[in-house]
C-alpha cells in the first residue's frame, strides 16, 4: 500500500464476521469457511504490507471472497489509497529456501486471458504455471488429448450409471402401477357384486287393468275398451286403508289384477 491504513485489521474482522473463529489480534485475524473446509489468515507484516494466506481443498473460492472484501473496504474506507496485489513465487530453491520473487496479480490474469500458460519469475528465472498461481493448483503436464479422453471416459461411465438407475426406477414404477391397478379392479368387482345382489325387502310392483264396457243400446254386441294403470307394493305401507304391507287400488266393478311383475 502507498500509505498506512489505520484500523485495517479491525475493519476486516468486522466485515468478515460470518467467517469468524474468535481468534483475532491487533495485527491479524484468523477466518474459516466451514462449508468449504477453508481457512484463511490476514496478517499485517508491516504498516503497509498485508498478507493473505488461504488453505483449502479449493483455496481459490475463499481467496476470491476475501480479496473482494479487502478491495471493497479500501475503496469505501480509504478512498485514493493506492495498493498492489502480488502473488509469491512457489519455487523452492536448491538450498531448500522459497524464492522471494513475486508476480503482479494483474499480470498473471492477463497471461490466463491470453492463453499463455507460463509466467517467468524475475528472481529465480523459472517458469510458473499461471493457473496454479491464480487458483492454487495447476493443470499438470498431461497432453490435452489425454485429458479429453479421461473426461470422455468419466462422462461415459456416469451416463451408464445414470441409465441403469433410470431403468431401475421405471421398473419399480411399473410394478407399483400394476399392483395398484389390480387392487382397483378387485374393489370394482366387489362393488359390482354388491350392487347386483337383490335384497329380500326390495319393493315389488303389481299391475291392475281397468275395463270399461259400453253398450250400444239397440244391439246385443258391446264394445270393450281397456285402460291400464300401474301401482307398486311397498312393504310397511298401506293405501286407501288396505292391509299394511300391500299397496293396491280399490277393487270396484271393472277392476282386475294381473300377475305380479318384478
Amino acid at each position: 500500500m502507498s500509505d498506512a491504513a489505520p484500523g485495517l485489521i479491525a475493519w476486516l474482522t468486522v466485515r468478515n464476521h460470518r467467517f469468524s473463529t474468535g481468534r483475532h489480534w491487533r495485527r491479524g485475524v484468523f477466518l474459516e469457511h466451514r462449508e468449504h473446509a477453508a481457512q484463511a489468515l490476514f496478517a499485517l507484516r508491516a504498516d503497509r504490507t498485508l498478507t493473505l494466506t488461504v488453505r483449502a481443498p479449493s483455496p481459490d473460492y475463499f481467496f476470491s471472497i476475501l480479496r473482494d472484501s479487502l478491495e471493497d473496504l479500501i475503496r469505501r474506507r480509504w478512498k485514493g489509497l493506492e495498493y498492489e496485489l502480488l502473488v509469491p513465487c512457489p519455487q523452492v530453491l536448491a538450498n531448500g529456501d522459497r524464492c522471494t520473487g513475486q508476480f503482479e496479480l494483474r499480470t498473471v490474469q492477463q497471461h490466463r486471458e491470453k492463453s499463455i500458460p507460463k509466467v517467468r519469475c524475475h528472481k529465480c528465472i523459472e517458469e510458473q504455471d499461471a493457473s496454479e498461481l491464480m487458483t492454487g493448483f495447476g493443470l499438470g503436464d498431461l497432453p490435452l488429448r489425454q485429458v479429453v479422453e479421461v473426461v470422455d471416459q468419466r462422462a461415459a461411465e456416469f451416463t451408464a450409471r445414470l441409465h441403469d438407475h433410470t431403468e431401475e426406477i421405471l421398473a419399480n414404477q411399473r410394478e407399483d402401477t400394476a399392483a395398484y391397478a389390480a387392487d382397483v379392479a378387485q374393489q370394482i368387482r366387489a362393488l359390482l357384486r354388491t350392487v347386483s345382489t337383490e335384497l329380500p325387502d326390495c319393493p315389488g310392483s303389481s299391475r291392475w287393468c281397468h275395463t270399461t264396457s259400453q253398450g250400444c243400446g239397440t244391439s246385443k254386441r258391446c264394445t270393450t275398451t281397456t285402460a291400464s294403470r300401474c301401482g307398486a307394493s311397498i312393504p310397511g305401507t298401506s293405501t286407501h286403508g288396505k292391509t299394511p304391507g300391500m299397496c293396491s287400488p280399490d277393487r270396484g266393478s271393472g277392476w282386475r289384477r294381473s300377475l305380479p311383475t318384478r
